[in-house]
């Protein structure tokens, strides 16, 4: 299966985002429209994002994101929130965004939580019933679509749920290959999007 040899690439590519302490947030009805479209993976999230972002209350945009350049990544950026932002009991940390140039072409884009991995499932499902999640190695995948794959390359939409190293925290990541990003060439600048 093409996804496999993708997965593949995926769990060796995967950052870890630094912790932040959790404090108590409100409801935000803005962060929820945004984590909802986070939620299918698509690039039109970032439109969503860009009228929502205020919301976060950004204190640090980091762009370019040294920490997150690794091996063939570029247009990475990490934004740490001044408070962690309550989606329906899911506290978003951070957000980041990244490109990797390798084959295939793809882009990363999520958020840090305050979840276990297996419990942010949960808190996804909650909000997605019909989410199918799969482990592989110690990375939970959903696949939401499958492209159409060009000889050995690879193409596909895909959530990723990563540990942290810190028991309480999880990465929820969208990595999407460039075939179904649309019209869309690079990533939003991320320091535009929360420093409006």
């Amino acid at each position: 299966m093409i996804f496999l040899r993708f997965a593949k690439g995926l769990v060796a590519a995967v950052v870890l985002v630094q912790a932040m302490p959790v404090l108590a947030s409100d409801k935000n009805t803005g962060a929820e429209k945004a984590f909802d479209a986070f939620l299918g993976c698509r690039p039109e999230f970032f439109a969503v994002l860009r009228n929502e972002a205020p919301t976060f209350g950004a204190s640090e945009v980091v762009s370019p994101a040294p920490d997150l350049a690794g091996e063939g990544m570029t247009e990475t950026a990490k934004v740490t929130f001044a408070a962690p932002i309550d989606v329906s009991g899911i506290h978003l940390l951070k957000y980041s965004q990244m490109k990797a140039t390798t084959e295939p072409e793809a882009w990363w884009w999520g958020f840090l939580t305050d979840r276990a991995p297996k419990d942010l499932v949960d808190a996804i499902r909650s909000r997605e019933p019909a989410a199918e999640f799969f482990a592989q190695a110690n990375t939970i995948f959903r696949v939401i679509e499958e492209g159409n794959a060009q000889g050995s390359t690879a193409s596909a939409r895909t959530m990723m749920i990563n540990g942290t190293g810190n028991p309480n925290q999880s990465l929820v990541l969208c990595v999407v290959t460039a075939d179904l990003m649309g019209d869309m060439k690079s990533l939003p600048d991320a320091a535009d999007m929360f420093r409006r």
